[in-house]
């Protein structure tokens, strides 16, 4: 189950109808994951919970599950 969809749907700019169909293992390629969604992402957190974040954290990332468990662990550190 996703920890973080409040997160996932801003930064992917998902409505809740479309997040429905959305698994821990649905490909981000397809729901814009991209450099800018990327920087969206950074930006959120970094402004939202006082956390440098490094983009080189988010370069092997292909699903939904694995983008989840990056920010998870970015956010308890």
């Amino acid at each position: 189950m996703l920890k973080n969809i409040e997160i996932l749907k801003e930064v992917l700019e998902i409505d809740e109808k479309e997040f429905k169909n959305i698994s821990e293992v649905s490909g981000l390629e397809d729901h814009n994951w991209d450099s800018l969604a990327m920087v969206n992402l950074i930006t959120l957190i970094s402004t939202n919970y006082d956390i440098d974040v490094k983009f080189d954290q988010f370069d092997e990332i292909e699903t939904f599950g694995q983008l989840d468990e990056v920010i998870t662990k970015i956010i308890k550190k």
